[in-house]
C-alpha cells in the first residue's frame, strides 16, 4: 500500500447485523476502500486469493476456521478480530500471531473506528512477526482479561478451564497434588465462587473470553469481615 492510497478493507462476519453496521462506518471513513463483506470461510478464501487486502475485519468464529489459510500469503492481511465475546480468551486459533487487535462487538464506535485507523496506518506485513508490534496501542487487546491471581493460580486456573485433573495440573506444573487443592480454595475465595462446580465453569468461561472479574465487587467484598454478619441478639422476655 502506497502511502496516501486508501488501505483495502474486507469485512469477514457471519452476523449480518453486525456486517452491515460495520460496511457503513467502514465507508464513511475515507481512508479505506471497501473490498467486500462475506459471511463465510469459503468466502473469505475467495477474496483473499483473488483481491489484495490490507485489513481484514474477521469474526472470531471464522478466524478459527482460517487461520491455516494465512499461511498461504507472503503478505497477510493485517487482522481486526471482532466478537461478541468480552475479551480474547485462551482458545481461539488467531491471537499475537496472525492478529493485530480485538474489539467487542458491542464497543462504542468510535473504539472500533480508533483500531480499523491504527491497523490502516501500519505498514507491517505481519502481525507480531516485528519489533514494533510489541509497542502497537492495540497489543494488550490480544490479551485475556486480567484476574486477581498469581502467576501461579492463574495458570492452574486456565489448566482448570482445559478440562484437567488436579492430578494432570500437578504433573504439569511440576507441584503436588496438595499444592494444587490449595490453589484451587485460593482461587475460589480470589473470584468469589463457593464450589468447585461454579470454579470450573469460570474457567471455562474465562479460556472462552466470556468470564471477567468485576474488580469494584472484588474490593468490597475482601472489606467484608470473614466471619459475616454479626447476629441480632434476640430479645429477652419481659
Amino acid at each position: 500500500m502506497t502511502q496516501g492510497t486508501p488501505a483495502r478493507v474486507l469485512i469477514a462476519v457471519e452476523g449480518e447485523l453486525v456486517r452491515r453496521a460495520l460496511v457503513e462506518m467502514v465507508r464513511e471513513m475515507p481512508e479505506f476502500a471497501l473490498r467486500g463483506a462475506v459471511g463465510d470461510a469459503a468466502s473469505v478464501r475467495l477474496v483473499l486469493r483473488s483481491r489484495r487486502v490490507d485489513v481484514l475485519v474477521l469474526d472470531m468464529l471464522l478466524a478459527d476456521k482460517l487461520n491455516a489459510t494465512f499461511a498461504e500469503f507472503a503478505m497477510r492481511p493485517r487482522v481486526v478480530l471482532v466478537s461478541p465475546r468480552r475479551h480474547i480468551g485462551l482458545d481461539g486459533a488467531c491471537a499475537g500471531d496472525c492478529a493485530c487487535g480485538f474489539v467487542r462487538e458491542r464497543a462504542p464506535l468510535r473504539h472500533i473506528e480508533t483500531a480499523l485507523r491504527l491497523v490502516g496506518a501500519c505498514d507491517i506485513a505481519r502481525a507480531g512477526h516485528d519489533p514494533r508490534c510489541r509497542t502497537c496501542p492495540l497489543r494488550p487487546t490480544l490479551q485475556p482479561a486480567p484476574l486477581p491471581l498469581t502467576a501461579r493460580e492463574q495458570s492452574v486456573f486456565a489448566h482448570i478451564g482445559s478440562g484437567a485433573s488436579n492430578q494432570s495440573i500437578a504433573m504439569a506444573l511440576g507441584v503436588s497434588v496438595k499444592t494444587v487443592e490449595c490453589h484451587r480454595e485460593n482461587i475460589k475465595r480470589k473470584l468469589g465462587l463457593d464450589s468447585g462446580a461454579r470454579l470450573a465453569a469460570a474457567a471455562v468461561a474465562w479460556r472462552l473470553g466470556e468470564f471477567v472479574v468485576d474488580r469494584d465487587a472484588m474490593a468490597w467484598r475482601e472489606t467484608m469481615p470473614k466471619t459475616g454478619l454479626p447476629r441480632r441478639r434476640a430479645k429477652s422476655p419481659r
